[in-house]
């Protein structure tokens, strides 16, 4: 409660119009254009607020804008949050992560229908639960495969693999810097949609300011 009440007091500030007021974003560990372009925003905004990055999974994002510790958790895919507020900020296309040797990998884009789902690896779902229901919901068929380790392992697994591939979003999929693997744009394209999760005592005109800073 008491962190719930500083944090509240923090929003509070964020809406007079204070400066400097800090802004706890519970955000994962790559720095994406979107990230970087959003800490500007909100450090130039109207009500300008000092952002500080906490790197943290999804679910202790999560537990953390519940229990105060978090102003704002950046999440991609939808969460189940009714003690939370949820709101879609931005949609984001999903890309074919490939090794170089695979058959696809000079191609500029892929129908996600032509890739073998056997191929097709992905991480364990409690890594990131929302964005892995996202991927696992636009695939065409369920993977032949069970989820198993993190991005990094699952990155290593495809680079060696002629005929792997695995699915990650485009932002990450940019910051990829591999010999090993490279990214394809699907083509019809798929997506997935960045959401804000913040608590219900955020104010409606501080959710509104993240909302212009994410956004599209």
């Amino acid at each position: 409660m008491a962190r719930e009440t500083l944090a509240s007091a923090a929003r509070l500030r964020v809406v007079a119009g204070e400066p400097a007021a800090a802004l706890r974003i519970g955000v994962a560990s790559c720095l994406t254009p979107r990230l970087d372009r959003a800490l500007t925003r909100l450090r130039e905004g109207e009500r300008p607020v000092e952002p500080v990055l906490v790197d943290l999974p999804v679910s202790a994002r999560l537990d953390a804008v519940r229990n105060g510790g978090l102003d704002l958790a950046l999440v991609r895919g939808a969460v189940s949050c009714s003690a939370m507020t949820m709101v879609r900020a931005w949609t984001e296309p999903l890309h074919a992560i490939v090794s170089r040797r695979h058959p696809a990998a000079e191609a500029s884009t892929i129908d996600l229908r032509d890739l073998d789902p056997h191929g097709l690896r992905l991480p364990a779902r409690d890594s990131d639960p929302p964005l892995h229901d996202a991927i696992v919901a636009a695939l065409p068929v369920a993977p032949p495969r069970p989820p198993a380790g993190d991005v990094l392992t699952v990155m290593f697994e495809v680079g060696r693999d002629p005929e792997g591939w695995t699915v990650r979003p485009a932002e990450q999929a940019t910051a990829l810097r591999s010999e090993r693997v490279r990214a394809i744009a699907f083509d019809p394209p798929v997506t997935v949609d960045g959401h804000l999760v913040t608590s219900h005592a955020t104010p409606p005109t501080c959710v509104a300011s993240f909302l212009a800073a994410f956004a599209d």
